[in-house]
C-alpha cells in the first residue's frame, strides 16, 4: 500500500529553492537533475537545476522548474500560481523558530490552535507558506 507522499513544488528558480531551504531550513539536497539532464548526488550548487529532492529527517520535498514540467503536463499551463502550503511537524517548534526567524520571512509568530498545536508560519523565497507545528 502507500508508503509515503513527497510533494513536487513547481518553482521559477530550483538552485534559489535550494539554497533557501539548504542555507536556511538546513535541508541537504539528496539529488537534482541539472539543465543537462544529468542526475546528480553531489555538487550540485555548482549547475542549473530544473529538479532537486531535498530531505530532513523524515520530510521530503521535490522541486523542478516550471518550464520542465510543463513539458510533462502541457494542461499545468492554466495554473498561473505558484500558491503552496507546506506542514512540517517537530517536537521542538521553539528552537527551530529561535533558529530561523532572523532568516526568512515571518507571516505569523508561534501561537497555540484550537487543535492543539503550537505553531508559526514562514514563506519561502518562492511565497510558498511553510507551517512548523507541534503538538
Amino acid at each position: 500500500m502507500y508508503k509515503s507522499l513527497t510533494p513536487n513544488i513547481i518553482v521559477n528558480d530550483v538552485n534559489k529553492t535550494i539554497n533557501f531551504y539548504t542555507d536556511i531550513l538546513k535541508f541537504e539536497v539528496v539529488m537534482s537533475v541539472n539543465r543537462d539532464g544529468q542526475t546528480l548526488t553531489e555538487d550540485h550548487k555548482h549547475h542549473e537545476l530544473i529538479w532537486a529532492l531535498i530531505q530532513r529527517d523524515d520530510v521530503h520535498i521535490m522541486f523542478q522548474q516550471r518550464e520542465y514540467i510543463l513539458s510533462e503536463i502541457p494542461d499545468i499551463k492554466m495554473y498561473n500560481s505558484n500558491f503552496n502550503v507546506l506542514f512540517i511537524t517537530t517536537d521542538k517548534v521553539q528552537e527551530i523558530y529561535d533558529e530561523i526567524r532572523d532568516k526568512v520571512e515571518i507571516v505569523k509568530d508561534i501561537y497555540e490552535t484550537f487543535y492543539n498545536t503550537k505553531e508559526f508560519i514562514i514563506k519561502d523565497t518562492n511565497s510558498a507558506f511553510i507551517f512548523f507545528a507541534q503538538r
